[in-house]
Parts: structure tokens; C-alpha cells; sequence
């Protein structure tokens, strides 16, 4: 049991899966967003070490050979250049009525013409999962530095400021719990750098919006690598799964031949060419067909929920500055109780996208309570500027 789980534990000494927030962490991205740069990249990464750990699946590669071969010298010949399979013997009524053995494998003269399916993929496919698994972190990178590390800065302090108390700072646990001045200096300057509108360049929200797109686009051009890379039949692999007309297995079969062959040529005793046809068990491709298949529907799934996701910031652009009902229910998820009316006209009346959407973003960070207070505080301040600038607006906004 331990031998099965050596992979796995080797994972969990390089990667940390966060259960519960620490009290530190600042979240700059939504749930959409880590499903592209945390789960799928942990999914092709365990994938990775899957395909490589011979303890599951015995050797990659076990040729039958005849004679003075050596299987061991074949195997490994085979395995770095390609086996392939013959297209003629692909239909499943040949094994059924016992005309060949496995699919894709029959009579063969070395000098044929008959179409051939070569198989080489499967050397590289340890390589192109971990690769794979780094270009699904590369957008993270890139919005963490247009980021700017905006967020962190103006919550740095007073993360656990809705426990306020005292007078002073107390350490705990779960970090420092700031005091009560230090608590309003930080709602203070929350407040102020929001309605001053000058804290987020119109490219935070834009930024955002780039790498939501590139996620989407990533997850179609990482379905159309994967389908050039086995040979053009990733596009097709669920919707056959799925096809009741066919069967699954022998379907993978052809796709992932556990048994193929292989030519092997050397020189014989006077020195001229002997070439061999050798049968090769491809017990690799036990892993590979699973593998693939897997993300076949967790790619269709990571691309339709992204996509959703790109449809609703469309609809919080739209509707953020038209529909108090909208930031009803929007802003109430992050804070306890409902929202007065009040409030919700002001932040619909009088924030623009960009600082409507950081506050999101802070409400998302902070506990609901002191996510009340600045929602409160704000509210006010906006209210003091509009009874400043236009008289006839903050009736009407009482009203």
C-alpha cells in the first residue's frame, strides 16, 4: 500500500492544497479562475507521475520475439521508435470470429503496402502532461502581475478587523486582530481611495477580463494540441464514448492498442539485413486510455463553465450601474443581513465598473461584518460628496 501511494505523497511534499484560507491569504480571482491554474494543473500533474510509475502498470513496453533476439534490446528499440497497427484488421467481428487475435494485428509481410497506423505518442505523453500542467498556471501568472498586488495592500492589517476590541493589538492564531483606530484608519482609507476613484486603473477590471478569455481560449487550443498530439482522435473520443452504438472498450482499443507491432531490422552472420516482425503489449496504454479520456470531458466541462463565466462578468458590467436589485443580491452574499435601499441606489447610481468590482473583490477578502461597516462607510461618504456637488440628487436619492 505504501509503494501505491509513493507517487502521490511525492506530489504532496511540492504542492500544498489549501483547505481553509490562511489568514494571509489574499484571493485576487474566482472559483472559475483556480479550476484552470490549481485543479486542472494538479490533474495533469498527477497524471504525469501516473504514466511514469511502472509499479502500476509493469513495463511500458514487453515485446515477443523468436530465435537469438534479445527482448530486452527489441523492447527498447520499439519503444523509442514507434509500433503500429494495421488498419484492415481494426473491426471487432475479425476477434469475435477468431480471423486475428487482437484489433489491429494480423498476417503482415514486411514488404506490404497496406495501410498502417503508426503509434509514437506514447513516449512523449509523461512530457506533455507536465507541460501542459504549466501552461494551465502560466494566465494566474500573468493576472497576478497586472494585479499588482492592489488587494493585498490596502487589506494588509486589518484582515481580522471585524474581531476589533481593544486598544491595542492582540496577537492570535489566526493573525494579528488590529485595534479599534487602527480599524477605522483602514475603513478610512478603504473608503477614500474608492470614492477618489483614482486607487484601480481602468485596466484591473480589463486585465481580469484578458485572462478570463485567455483561459477560455487556452482550454480550446490545449483540446486542439491534445488532438494533434494523439493523432486526431481527441476530438471524437467522448462523443464515441457516449454512443451507444459502439463499444466503449472497443473503442479504446483501437485508439489505445494495448497490443501492436513493431519491425526490427539487424544484419544476420554474412552480413545482411534480417528484418523481424515482433508483436509488442503496450501495457502504457492501460493508463493512457483512461487518462485521456478523463480529461476529455473535464476539458468540455472546464471550457463550458469558463465560458459561462466571461457571460456573467458581461452581465455585471451591464447590470452593475442599472439594477439595484442586481447589487442586492450581489453585494448581500458577502455581507450578514440585507442591504437598505438607500445604500443600494448609491452604489448603483455613483461606482463605476472598475471600483465596483474591487469592492467585489475586498468583500470577497474580509468578513462580512467589517465588509458591512465599509459598505456603510462608503455609502456615506459618496452621499457627503453628492449633497456637495449636487443638491438635487441626494433628495432624490433619500426619496
Amino acid at each position: 500500500m505504501t509503494d501505491f501511494l509513493k507517487p502521490f505523497l511525492a506530489l504532496r511534499t511540492n504542492i500544498k492544497l489549501r483547505t481553509s484560507p490562511a489568514h494571509n491569504h489574499i484571493d485576487i480571482d474566482n472559483l472559475i479562475f483556480k479550476l484552470h491554474y490549481r485543479h486542472t494543473a494538479i490533474l495533469l500533474f498527477l497524471c504525469s507521475l501516473l504514466v511514469t510509475s511502472r509499479q502500476y502498470i509493469g513495463e511500458h513496453i514487453k515485446c515477443i520475439v523468436g530465435g537469438k533476439l534479445n527482448p530486452r534490446v527489441v523492447s527498447s528499440y520499439c519503444f523509442f521508435t514507434s509500433t503500429f497497427t494495421q488498419v484492415q484488421y481494426t473491426e471487432q467481428e475479425l476477434v469475435d470470429n477468431g480471423t486475428v487475435p487482437h484489433l489491429g494485428v494480423g498476417p503482415y509481410a514486411l514488404e506490404s503496402r497496406s495501410p498502417l497506423i503508426h503509434h509514437s505518442y506514447y513516449q512523449w505523453v509523461p512530457f506533455m502532461l507536465f507541460a501542459q500542467a504549466i501552461m494551465f498556471i502560466l494566465t494566474h501568472l500573468l493576472w497576478k502581475k497586472w494585479e499588482g498586488g492592489k488587494l493585498r495592500a490596502l487589506l494588509v492589517g486589518i484582515e481580522n478587523a471585524s474581531y476589533s476590541f481593544a486598544e491595542q493589538e492582540i496577537k492570535s492564531g489566526c493573525g494579528p486582530i488590529p485595534s479599534i483606530e487602527k480599524k477605522k484608519e483602514g475603513i478610512e482609507l478603504i473608503k477614500t481611495k474608492i470614492i477618489k476613484s483614482d486607487y484601480v486603473s481602468r485596466f484591473w477590471p480589463l486585465g481580469l477580463v484578458i485572462c478570463e478569455t485567455l483561459n477560455v481560449l487556452h482550454v480550446y487550443f490545449q483540446m486542439a494540441l491534445t488532438n494533434k498530439f494523439l493523432g486526431g482522435i481527441f476530438w471524437s473520443l467522448g462523443p464515441n464514448l457516449m454512443d451507444s452504438s459502439l463499444t466503449s472498450q472497443t473503442l479504446l482499443d483501437t485508439n489505445f492498442p494495448k497490443v501492436t507491432k513493431c519491425s526490427f531490422q539487424m544484419y544476420g552472420p554474412s552480413g545482411s539485413i534480417q528484418r523481424h516482425d515482433v508483436l509488442c503489449v503496450m501495457a502504457l496504454n492501460v493508463m493512457n486510455e483512461k487518462i485521456y479520456s478523463v480529461l476529455w470531458f473535464w476539458f468540455v466541462f472546464l471550457l463550458t463553465i469558463s465560458t459561462l463565466n466571461l457571460a456573467w462578468r458581461l452581465a455585471t458590467y451591464l447590470l452593475h450601474g442599472r439594477s439595484s436589485k442586481f447589487n442586492r443580491y450581489v453585494l448581500s452574499s458577502a455581507t450578514p443581513g440585507k442591504l437598505n435601499a438607500l445604500t443600494e441606489v448609491t452604489i448603483t447610481d455613483h461606482l463605476v465598473f472598475k471600483d465596483w468590482l474591487f469592492l467585489r473583490y475586498l468583500g470577497r477578502n474580509i468578513h462580512g461584518l467589517l465588509f458591512k461597516q465599509i459598505i456603510d462607510e462608503l455609502t456615506d461618504g459618496l452621499h457627503q460628496n453628492i449633497s456637495v456637488d449636487n443638491p438635487d440628487e441626494m433628495y432624490r436619492l433619500r426619496q
